[in-house]
């Protein structure tokens, strides 16, 4: 089949050189508001996110420390990393589109200390030998397949875990029809601590979005939030903190943990 014919000088810029020209390959699609950028980025404010600002007071600070960030979107929690003095922070992203969106943050704020790489952190955590002070990890493990197994691979690779994540329960996810039509089936496993419910959930038509921001499978098994707590107990983490909790989040029940091996 022959290739479509096109218009190279489409992909030109013929504007002034900016910053915005840089932003604006994605507008409509961003989903967070990069400072000095709103009117072509997002809504959501991850570049000056309290839940960061939790979980650098509760594991004891980022200055000089080496993080490992899982899925970080459009790199608004990796610039509050750096600006807390985060020595090194690796950013792994599986989103082609995120991935550049985060490499344009990266350029216009000057993140030294970032290194974001393309790749599924699956992957990277199967193979890796390396250690980290803390691994960073918001609105990644509802997206799982196997929840469990990316808790088990975090705490080989730190003693200190930062997490933000949907769990499952049923009240809460019942009073929202919109939420409750994309979980199909409930299954039970077994965990590091004895059974375990996983809840599966389908993306539906979210998977048509350029913004989808989702895991890169159809579906995803959201963990009970007992459940989740009682793994990492398992796992050797000692000090288990819960903040910013939103049971009725209007995407489904919410939570920070921050945990640690004392």
């Amino acid at each position: 089949m022959a290739r479509p014919e096109i218009d190279i000088r489409d992909s030109y810029v013929i504007a002034e050189p900016s910053p915005r020209e840089a932003f604006a390959l994605f507008e409509g699609e961003w989903a967070s508001a990069v400072p000095g950028h709103e009117e072509v980025t997002g809504k959501a404010g991850l570049f000056a996110d309290g839940r960061v600002i939790w979980a650098e007071r509760k594991l004891s600070g980022f200055q000089d420390k080496t993080i490992l960030e899982l899925g970080p979107l459009e790199g608004g929690h990796t610039s509050m990393l750096c600006r807390a003095g985060a020595r090194r922070v690796l950013s792994i992203e599986a989103n082609r589109r995120a991935f550049l969106k985060c490499l344009i943050v990266k350029n216009h704020l000057g993140l030294a200390q970032a290194e974001f790489v393309l790749g599924d952190f699956r992957r990277f955590l199967e193979a890796t030998s390396q250690q980290f002070d803390i691994v960073f990890a918001s609105g990644v493990l509802y997206h799982m397949e196997h929840p469990i197994a990316l808790l088990e691979a975090l705490s080989r690779v730190s003693p200190k875990l930062f997490l933000w994540t949907h769990y499952y329960d049923a009240a809460q996810v019942g009073a929202v029809k919109r939420v409750a039509d994309n979980f199909v089936a409930t299954s039970l496993v077994e965990g590091p601590c004895g059974p375990v419910r996983l809840h599966r959930r389908t993306y539906g038509p979210a998977l048509k979005l350029a913004g989808f921001c989702g895991g890169p499978a159809p579906i995803s098994n959201w963990l009970e939030r007992a459940d989740i707590l009682s793994i990492l107990g398992h796992l050797g983490y000692t000090s288990i903190e819960i903040g910013h909790e939103t049971p009725g989040h209007a995407n489904g029940p919410a939570f920070c943990i921050a945990a640690r091996r004392d």
